[in-house]
């Protein structure tokens, strides 16, 4: 179910979570939401995972405030093994099936707990979604009984039949009625889903969240997260307001293929005086292996006999790392 929704408000409050991997990649974010909404006071929630408000690394974001009059930085530093409950942490660490992952990938779940109770809704961002547009008619949505609005995975239909549910979203770009989860407790709903159905869960808060809310959940266009992975999509992208890089590709590593990654580093250009890219770089497999499904993806007919070649090729690559 699609609704409508429309612009009357000129202050927003945004909010994303990051660790020290991600403090760059977030300040992009944040310029993105301050230049393609300056007429609009951007209240910005940055919630530091493990990070000490006096860590020089985010000179990045609270620069920030210079060069957009409109945006009001708020750090929140939190250490999610003290906030998430022992027992919860206990059942969390059996879903975190890889061992690069961290207690920190839940904290979408307690958002509701760290902002201020006087921010009854907050649109989240991941910190890999660029924004290229107006966010208003998003955030001024009405969210009466609704507990949050979002846009349908890209791969929401594996994901329902996985979770037995009627609706999947992508919790990168949520509206997040946060009164809603405070007055009806939807922690305690979260606890209880990690409990029982932690054998399900392998997308982790993502998981949860949906499991939580599948029959009421609301969801709005594609436009408000558009998600790009290296799959045959539309590269017309002059409608989208929020554009999300969801695979392993981010656009700031380098060795990416995206071909929407011009757009990340000429707005890092352009807004931080900043190149974009990162020390981290794939390596000479990672690259190869990337450029082989770009190709294969993108110029080689399904089923096509040349694809199922450049398939065998990719395995054999793969088997590298």
């Amino acid at each position: 179910m699609f609704i409508e929704v429309a612009s009357v408000n000129k202050s927003i409050n945004c909010c994303s979570v990051t660790d020290s991997n991600y403090i760059r990649p977030t300040s992009v974010t944040v310029a993105s939401i301050c230049k393609n909404n300056y007429d609009v006071v951007v209240n910005y929630f940055i919630v530091l995972n493990g990070i000490e408000i006096t860590d020089k690394r985010l000179s990045c974001l609270l620069q920030l405030t210079n060069k957009y009059k409109n945006l009001v930085i708020r750090l929140i530093p939190v250490n999610s093994e003290n906030l998430i409950p022992l027992d919860i942490q206990e059942k969390i660490g059996k879903t975190l099936i890889s061992s690069r992952l961290t207690l920190s990938v839940y904290l979408r779940l307690f958002l509701a707990e760290i902002l201020p109770t006087t921010i009854d809704k907050v649109l989240y961002l991941d910190s890999d979604v660029l924004c290229l547009g107006d966010v208003l008619p998003l955030y001024t949505a009405n969210l009466d009984g609704i507990p949050l609005l979002g846009v349908e995975d890209i791969h929401s239909v594996k994901h329902t039949k996985r979770l037995n549910l009627s609706a999947y979203i992508n919790t990168g770009v949520l509206l997040i009625n946060l009164k809603y989860w405070r007055d009806k407790g939807v922690i305690n709903n979260f606890y209880q889903h990690i409990t029982d159905d932690r054998d399900l869960i392998k997308l982790h808060d993502q998981d949860v969240i949906n499991l939580t809310f599948d029959n009421s959940i609301r969801m709005v266009s594609n436009v408000w997260n558009y998600q790009f992975m290296p799959i045959p999509q539309n590269k017309e992208i002059t409608s989208v307001r929020l554009l999300h890089f969801i695979s392993e590709q981010k656009p700031w590593i380098r060795g990416n293929v995206s071909p929407y990654r011009k757009v990340w580093t000429d707005f890092c250009k352009h807004c931080l005086n900043w190149g974009g890219v990162c020390e981290d770089s794939f390596s000479l497999v990672e690259r190869l292996i990337y450029k082989l499904q770009f190709f294969s993806f993108y110029f080689l007919p399904l089923n096509s006999k040349r694809r199922d070649v450049v398939k065998g090729l990719l395995a054999k690559v793969k088997a590298l790392k």
